[in-house]
C-alpha cells in the first residue's frame, strides 16, 4: 500500500506534505532525507493504539505517477491492519436469510 507526498523545493531544502492525511508534513536537506522523512512521518502517522477508532484514509491510487509526487510505502503489517480496520469498520451487519426445514441455531450472533 502506498501513500503519496507532494514535494515542495525550497531554498535550502525540500518539505512535503501527504495528500492523503491531513496534518501529515515532513521536511529534509535533500531528496534522499525527505524521502527518509516521508516514510518515518507516515509510520508516526499510522500508528494506533489497540482498540483505536480513529478512520485513516487509505491512498489515492489516481496520485500515482503524478508530477512532483513522492510514493511512500507502508510496512506490510501496517497494510494488513489499516485494510482490516477499514472493512470492519466500514462492514455492516448481514441478515442470513432462514433456510425452510432447518431449525433454528441458539446461538447469538
Amino acid at each position: 500500500m502506498n501513500y503519496h507526498f507532494l514535494l515542495h523545493k525550497e531554498p535550502i531544502g525540500y518539505w512535503a506534505e501527504c495528500c492523503e492525511l491531513e496534518g501529515c508534513v515532513t521536511e529534509g536537506d535533500s531528496l534522499e532525507e525527505v524521502y527518509a522523512a516521508c516514510k518515518e512521518a507516515l509510520d508516526v502517522y499510522l500508528y494506533q493504539p489497540e482498540g483505536s477508532e480513529r478512520m485513516i484514509p487509505l491512498p489515492d491510487e489516481t496520485l500515482d505517477g503524478k508530477k512532483n509526487i513522492i510514493t511512500v510505502g507502508t510496512d506490510p503489517q501496517m497494510t494488513t491492519a489499516l485494510l482490516l480496520q477499514t472493512m470492519t469498520l466500514n462492514s455492516k451487519p448481514i441478515q442470513v436469510p432462514e433456510i425452510p426445514g432447518r431449525k433454528k441455531s441458539n446461538r447469538s450472533r
